[in-house]
């Protein structure tokens, strides 16, 4: 994180399944979890999260939860109203969204690190320093090995997407961060039970339909000229890649076969 973000000095960071609000009007989005958050001397607060399976809508949905640590910022500002002058309510710290992606946006880029912010669009100046996303983009780190001269970024990107294949870090992988992260990964290995317990917890149904979704257009278009069978056949394919249940994926085969999405057939 001082590597993307070198202008704040981050101060502590705190693992767990920590719900960002508690009672969410979302019942089925019930809470936003996230499995790390840091802090900064200032008191800017960041939400670090791992996303493998690719979503259209991967960045709405970084905006939606990032208005959890805003909201929960000014409620906690809120209590203390009687001691609290009224303009101060709305000065809450900044918040920072930063996703490491298991798939690009940009599949055509070498740029690894997308940083956005909120912009007058003509003169781009700030309007507020308080939302921020960091998105990493991995799979533009490439698949060859990285090397000594590589950014601290890519190099990080392509341990993360090719871990579970090595046997032995790479050369170009030196330095106690990287001796540490190889450390962790042998370590951490979860069983069946404790993965499907992660996966339950940490993916939504909101998010879990977008996931689908994004599965089912990006099949459709790939065997669209080979008609409808062959472009369910390339569906099962990579919903079966991003690791979803073969019982499920025929349940909604059989309900998908000729409904619509986003006003196309499938």
């Amino acid at each position: 994180l001082r590597e993307l973000l070198p202008e704040r000095s981050i101060v502590s960071i705190q693992y767990g399944r920590k719900p960002m609000r508690k009672n969410s009007p979302f019942r089925d989005c019930h809470d936003a979890y996230f499995d790390v958050e840091c802090t900064d001397s200032s008191g800017a607060r960041f939400i670090v999260e791992m996303q493998v399976a690719e979503q259209r809508h991967f960045h709405e949905r970084a905006l939606f939860y990032a208005t959890f640590p805003i909201q929960e910022q000014v409620l906690a500002r809120s209590r203390k109203r009687p001691a609290l002058p009224h303009d101060l309510h709305f000065d809450y710290a900044p918040v920072y969204v930063i996703s490491f992606l298991n798939f690009s946006f940009h599949p055509q880029d070498e740029q690894i690190v997308y940083r956005y912010d909120i912009r007058e669009r003509y003169r781009d100046e700030l309007m507020t320093d308080r939302l921020n996303f960091l998105f990493v983009e991995m799979p533009n780190a490439g698949d060859e090995e990285p090397r000594e001269g590589d950014s601290f970024t890519k190099k990080l990107s392509w341990a993360f997407r090719h871990m579970r294949a090595l046997t032995e870090r790479p050369a170009g992988l030196v330095g106690e961060i990287f001796e540490r992260i190889f450390e962790a990964c042998e370590v951490a290995k979860l069983s069946d039970e404790e993965f499907n317990q992660y996966n339950e917890e940490s993916m939504t149904q909101w998010d879990y339909d977008d996931i689908v979704n994004t599965a089912w257009l990006k099949g459709e278009a790939a065997g669209r000229e080979e008609g409808r069978e062959k472009a369910l056949e390339a569906v099962r394919a990579r919903l079966l890649a991003l690791g979803i249940d073969p019982e499920v994926i025929e349940e909604v085969a059989g309900d998908v076969r000729g409904r619509e999405v986003d006003g196309r057939r499938v």
